[in-house]
């Protein structure tokens, strides 16, 4: 089974030992046909509410 990602909602493949597989987010994106948050848009959102955004945590 593939991951599943809703408005609220995400699931994720569960593979043989029973640990759910890691969510393929470029898959994701794609298949919504929009992107991935980088540093341009938090950017361009820190100037929009006027805000410095800052993001701890990154995926590969």
């Amino acid at each position: 089974m593939d991951a599943t990602v809703e408005c609220h909602i995400s699931s994720g493949e569960i593979v043989k030992d029973g640990k759910v597989k890691a969510s393929d987010y470029k898959k994701f994106t794609n298949g919504f046909d929009t992107s991935l948050i980088d540093d341009v848009l938090l950017e361009h959102w820190g100037r929009v509410i006027s805000v410095n955004i800052i993001v701890t945590f990154a995926i590969a």
